[in-house]
């Protein structure tokens, strides 16, 4: 059975799901490992539009933090001081306009300050001032630089040395997220670990003759349909509902082994084998009585 044909048979065939308790373990594996590949193939077919628009996203950024560098400003720090060629305080604008920085190695650090400059960072003499998300203030401490000089040259040459490792970040994305997909999928071998007590109750519950070990390959062909709803739903940006993942699971599980009587289910039993003892058919009669 090729994997496309499993892939449907684990989403949902009784008859399927009635030899899986005696099929080997290591084609369960087999199957899980290709599935898993399979479908992180599929993730990034699909996500490739969206990851190479955020990888170009990188390029553009890196382009423009490069323009809007000043033309006339430096910045040199020496034995651990800042100085300036500027009047300052000497503001930095993002290109929609908006401060987001302020250079001012003259005014001591103090929080109504920096409140006043309502900046995202402050450039003072021996120290970086910047404000989180969360609006907490981190300092850097700029006076263990020994010697630099930042001036529009040292961008550019900065931006020409960058440049030829900007075309790799496309297919280095699109790597890392294959390789992302496919351990997230494989790693539910490990969630099933645990999940294969819950499928060995449900399985006892049924009537079904099962040990720990048929519980976890029956697990594995029924996270099929699980994982396929896990990829679709990431791309819409929806999480689903609290256990969705174990709860379809089951679902899988007691729909295809509800419909089969439990005889015909492949359950290993210990018979041992008994010999044929031929009877005499020799029937007593009255002239053999002596």
């Amino acid at each position: 059975m090729n994997i496309f044909k499993k892939i449907v048979s684990s989403v949902y065939s009784p008859d399927f799901y009635k030899t899986i308790p005696e099929s080997s373990f290591g084609s369960a594996i087999g199957y899980f490992s290709l599935l898993s590949l399979f479908l992180a193939v599929i993730y990034l077919i699909i996500a490739i539009p969206t990851l190479l628009q955020s990888s170009n996203q990188i390029e553009k950024y890196i382009t423009k933090l490069v323009n809007s560098y000043p033309e006339n400003l430096q910045v040199l720090i020496k034995d651990g001081k800042v100085s300036t060629n500027v009047t300052e305080p000497y503001y930095l604008y993002s290109d929609n306009g908006e401060k987001i920085g302020v250079l001012d190695t003259k005014t001591p650090y103090s929080a109504s300050k920096f409140a006043e400059y309502n900046v995202f960072f402050w450039v003072a003499k021996d120290s970086a001032f910047i404000k989180n998300s969360s609006g907490e203030v981190q300092v850097e401490d700029l006076s263990k630089i020994s010697n630099f000089t930042l001036n529009k040259e040292v961008v550019n040459t900065f931006r020409q040395k960058i440049d030829p490792y900007v075309s790799y970040v496309n297919p280095i994305v699109c790597i890392f997220s294959f390789l992302g997909r496919f351990m997230v999928s494989f790693g539910r071998l490990t969630y099933l670990i645990f999940f294969a007590l819950p499928i060995l109750l449900v399985l006892k519950i049924m009537k079904i003759g099962a040990n720990y070990k048929a519980a976890y390959k029956v697990g594995i062909y029924a996270m099929t349909l699980p994982l396929i709803v896990e990829i679709i739903l990431s791309f819409f940006k929806f999480k689903g509902f609290p256990f969705m993942f174990s709860l379809i699971t089951l679902a899988i599980i007691i729909l295809n082994f509800a419909l089969h009587p439990k005889s015909e289910i492949n359950v290993t039993t210990n018979v041992p084998n008994v010999p044929n003892v031929q009877l005499d058919q020799a029937t007593p009669t009255e002239n053999n009585i002596q």
